[in-house]
Formats: structure tokens, C-alpha cells, sequence
């Protein structure tokens, strides 16, 4: 073999362990590795939410028995992936309010925490946050593209 020797995997005759680590079932594959899987984590807030903006986005001008503009797809996807970057698994669902004017309220209020989102477009969003503890009142602020000071409000909700 011209001065070169082939390396082949053959099965191992070790039994498999609890891992299902051990043994080979294919030639030229190594016989000891272990298997990894990925997985997501389970989103509970995310099927309530996503009906909710279906629901919305499927209304038809004039909802309100008044002139309410349908909501638009834009601003219910820019909702969703808002949602997706600032909350947490488990952060409870919020409500979901269609806007007369073709955007959405996004609410929670809890003991610990209150939040209103008033998404008008896609990066125009007002925001009010109140602590019921320490600043009942609460104060609003206009956000655009950075998030990060609303985080810590909507940590609290889970």
C-alpha cells in the first residue's frame, strides 16, 4: 500500500451505556461520541399573542362601528418581534388592543409592574411604566429602535 496504511472504524463491541454513548453502528464513523440535540424554549406567551394579532389584523375598516383603520401587518409584526426581544419565556400574555388609528396598545398590569405600549408604527412606540409600589403615577417616554430601558419593568412580570 505504498508505505500508507488505511484506518477503518468498525462497531465497537462495547454495549451502548444510559448516554447512548459506546457503541457504532456505521464503518468509518467513530465508535465512542455522544449524540446533541437542540431544542427551543417553550414560549407560553406566544400562541395567545399570535391570535390576538391574527384576530386584529383581521378586522375590517371601519371595526369600531366608527371609521377604525385595519391594523397593519407591519406594525403587528414589528409588535411581535418587540415582544420576542424584551420579554422572557414565561412573562405573562398582555392584552392586546387594536388602535382606531391602525396601531396597537400592548398592556400588563400586575401587582408588581404596569407597562402600556402604544405601538403607532414600526420603531414609534410610546411607552408608560409604573411601579404600583414606588411610583404609582408612572412616566412615558417615546422609544424608537432601544428597548432597554423597559426591561427591567417587564422582567418583574415573570
Amino acid at each position: 500500500m505504498n508505505g500508507t496504511q488505511t484506518q477503518r472504524w468498525y462497531p465497537s463491541e462495547r454495549p451502548m451505556d444510559v448516554f447512548g454513548r459506546g457503541r457504532a453502528n456505521v464503518v468509518g464513523f467513530p465508535a465512542n461520541f455522544a449524540r446533541a440535540t437542540l431544542t427551543q424554549p417553550q414560549i407560553t406567551w406566544a400562541d395567545e399573542v399570535t391570535a390576538r394579532l391574527n384576530h386584529i389584523c383581521a378586522l375590517s375598516p371601519g371595526w369600531d362601528g366608527y371609521r377604525g383603520r385595519s391594523t397593519r401587518f407591519d406594525v403587528a409584526e414589528f409588535a411581535i418581534s418587540l415582544l420576542r426581544r424584551v420579554c422572557k419565556p414565561h412573562t405573562p400574555a398582555p392584552v392586546i388592543i387594536p388602535l382606531p388609528s391602525g396601531g396597537l396598545q400592548i398592556e400588563w398590569h400586575h401587582d408588581e409592574a404596569q407597562i402600556e405600549l402604544t405601538i403607532r408604527a414600526p420603531y414609534n412606540v410610546e411607552v408608560w411604566t409604573a411601579d404600583p409600589h414606588a411610583d404609582p403615577d408612572g412616566q412615558e417616554v417615546h422609544l424608537t429602535t432601544d428597548f432597554t430601558s423597559i426591561l427591567p419593568i417587564i422582567h418583574k412580570l415573570g
